[in-house]
């Protein structure tokens, strides 16, 4: 991972993009907020507590599969310190890089259908 301006700028980006591109999660974030927020104070500025914070489980949910979807670092590499052999068999030498695609894994049906099939519940 790239620390940086970049990788949270490009985070927020898709985030608000999605949220926008679809009322309904908007919705549910705004009512959510709102809950939090005592109605006296929803024109001004605060900090949250951390305890509030906590109760933002939509909002939470939303940022991570804004994540998931768009990740601000799309590719990432590893290297083992020690020879070691992968579940699938392959033998990775410590010199041996091995690159991976978040966005693409982001996507992969084997990973994700069954959290989609399940989606109905965390929607509410």
């Amino acid at each position: 991972m790239i620390a940086g301006r970049d990788t949270t700028s490009s985070a927020l980006t898709w985030f608000m993009w999605l949220v926008s591109t679809h009322p309904e999660v908007e919705r549910k974030i705004r009512d959510e907020l709102n809950s939090i927020i005592p109605t006296k104070e929803s024109n001004k500025w605060r900090m949250f507590q951390v305890d509030e914070l906590r109760n933002l489980v939509y909002l939470h949910g939303a940022l991570c599969e804004a994540l998931r979807l768009y990740p601000p670092v799309p590719f990432q590499h590893k290297a083992p310190v020690q020879p070691v052999m992968l579940p699938s068999g392959h033998y990775v030498h410590p010199k041996m890089k091995i690159l991976f695609s978040l966005y693409a894994m982001g996507r992969m049906d084997y990973i994700w259908a069954r959290i989609r099939k399940n989606s109905s519940r965390r929607d509410g």
